[in-house]
């Protein structure tokens, strides 16, 4: 018979048989694996490497290696494939999608990252021991959120919010970031031609006659051609003002004042030849033409006008040296009297380094206009750029020698302008209105003439001493010759970093990278959670039920506790 007073007690025997509330690590009611050597270890916990630790790390070189990657990419030294560049230039939309797709991939890619450095320090945390605060920080962490909640509320501007802050601002910039590195920019590469052109003569070498390194008939040719540029003189001004290209022995060049000839068929090239600039002044004031015309010539005075009435007979002037040429629109005789009021008259001087000086005489009106030019030549190494094999150059360098048909070129080319004078043509706009000024547009011209001369002889020699023409060696009969530097301008493309927003994706990238590494080798040797477990708010409602719940199962919450609904 039992004792009185005595009942059957209840023996807690297992971990789940303890209340949630009362459990502790120091329970002694816990049953121990470091205690009771019989005891199973706990098969949920885990040590050393698993599969989602090696795909962290996995993961983590990979970022670290995109960052060094773009960190290469940023330095602008990586060409884009010559193939694919001219695709991308052909199909531009398609070129920013994918450079669109590339840094949205990046991002979700380290965002993917970070995830997973929370859950893998999570599920050692939930082992080790956590706190609500923690749990709370890190799941907004995981989220990327702006608000995330620290645990020290007293100090709202505390060190991790400020570097959370940071952090998020540089998510927030890193498609953008990565975009400013994969977009791809223009850069230009060379390869040579090594094309010859004769070289420049020494001013004591220049001369007003048929050069000895060509026949009569080429020289003809040259001629006429600086000729023909010169007839153009009534519609030079307009052609100046709407700045259009000039269509000369076969070649088209942008107007400008320099005289040069660019030799080869590069579609677009760069070459240094040799070249003149056309530097000019003129002014209808006769106060200063007795000066502009001494700044070339000093020792002589401009001609002086024959006129009969109002009508312009000639030009009387001292005698020309050998050396110089001279070009009267009136030498000509009269057989153009019915031109009326539409028949002008030029007369200029030349030199053989093309220097010169020129007077035209219009009707205006009762009286006669008259204008007074004079430029000067300087030699020049002139850097031109063929464009969809338009030349025009960029830049000129000074030089001590000049082409060696130029001064005959502009002989030619003033004997043009001398019978579209007679003609009625004049360097004076009809409209002035938004015209270039005469000076402008007599650089122009002269320069277009000594173009056109220049670009015939120096073609005529390419082919004869060009080294890529079964090296022939130089003929005898043919100028010294001098490279002319002709090598191509191809448009590549190749990565950089646009306004340096790059440095925000190299930062975030490569250091997201290198913080995934050092927390896989930091949490290796660590007890953590075994299998899936992730932090969320399923997997903490799990270990608060101590049991899986069903996917399928309700709860709601009555008077602030969990309860099942029914």
């Amino acid at each position: 018979m039992a004792e009185p007073g005595l009942q059957k007690a209840t023996v807690i025997t297992s971990y789940e048989e303890i209340p949630l509330v009362h459990r502790t690590t120091r329970d002694s009611r816990l049953p121990r694996g470091d205690v009771d050597s019989n005891f199973e270890p706990d098969r949920t916990v885990i040590t050393g490497w698993d599969r989602r630790l090696l795909t962290l790390l996995f993961h983590g070189l990979i970022s670290l290696c995109w960052g060094l990657a773009l960190a290469i990419f940023a330095s602008r030294v990586v060409p884009v494939a010559w193939a694919l560049s001219e695709k991308g230039r052909k199909n531009p939309e398609i070129t920013n999608v994918l450079v669109a797709l590339a840094s949205t991939l990046t991002t979700m890619h380290i965002t993917y990252i970070l995830q997973g450095v929370c859950d893998q320090y999570t599920s050692y945390l939930v082992v080790d021991g956590f706190t609500v605060g923690q749990l709370r920080w890190m799941q907004g962490v995981k989220e990327l959120s702006a608000f995330t909640k620290f645990p020290d509320k007293e100090n709202f501007w505390s060190k991790k919010r400020i570097g959370w802050l940071l952090v998020y601002i540089a998510f927030a910039l890193h498609s953008a970031s990565v975009v400013a590195i994969l977009q791809p920019e223009s850069f230009f590469k060379h390869f040579p031609f090594g094309d010859w052109v004769p070289c420049g003569s020494d001013p004591n070498d220049l001369t007003l006659e048929r050069t000895q390194f060509i026949d009569e008939t080429l020289q003809a040719a040259i001629d006429k051609l600086s000729f023909t540029v010169g007839m153009q003189l009534g519609n030079y001004n307009e052609q100046v003002a709407g700045n259009t290209t000039s269509r000369i022995a076969g070649r088209t060049y942008r107007k400008d004042s320099y005289a040069y000839g660019v030799v080869g068929g590069l579609q677009n090239g760069l070459q240094e030849v040799p070249g003149v600039q056309f530097v000019a002044q003129c002014s209808s004031n006769s106060s200063n033409a007795e000066a502009i015309w001494r700044s070339v010539f000093p020792d002589r005075s401009p001609p002086e006008l024959s006129m009969n009435g109002t009508e312009l007979v000639g030009f009387t002037d001292a005698p020309v040296p050998a050396q110089m040429r001279s070009v009267d629109s009136e030498a000509g005789g009269s057989q153009d009297e019915s031109l009326g009021n539409f028949h002008n008259g030029m007369y200029a001087l030349v030199q053989p380094n093309a220097d010169g000086a020129l007077i035209t005489v219009e009707p205006d009106g009762s009286q006669r206009k008259v204008t007074v030019c004079s430029w000067k030549t300087l030699p020049k190494l002139v850097h031109a750029q063929t464009i969809d094999f338009t030349a025009r150059s960029l830049e000129a360098e000074d030089a001590t020698v000049y082409p060696t048909v130029i001064g005959r070129a502009t002989w030619f080319t003033l004997q043009g302008m001398a019978r579209a004078a007679r003609s009625g043509a004049s360097l004076q706009a009809v409209f002035e209105a938004t015209t270039p000024s005469p000076s402008r547009v007599l650089e122009t011209l002269l320069a277009d003439g000594g173009k056109a001369a220049i670009t015939v002889f120096n073609g005529f020699f390419w082919p004869q001493y060009n080294p890529r023409k079964d090296n022939k060696p130089q003929p005898s009969s043919a100028p010294p010759r001098c490279d002319s530097k002709n090598r191509t301008v191809a448009e590549h493309w190749r990565f950089g970093n646009s306004h340096n927003l790059g440095y925000i994706a190299i930062a975030l990238t490569a250091g997201i990278g290198i913080f995934a590494v050092w927390m896989v080798f930091r949490l290796k040797p660590r007890r953590r959670m075994r299998g899936d477990w992730t932090l969320g708010v399923a997997e903490a409602f799990e270990l608060g039920k101590d049991e899986k719940v069903s996917q399928e199962q309700v709860f709601c919450v009555v008077n602030g506790k969990m309860v099942e609904h029914v």
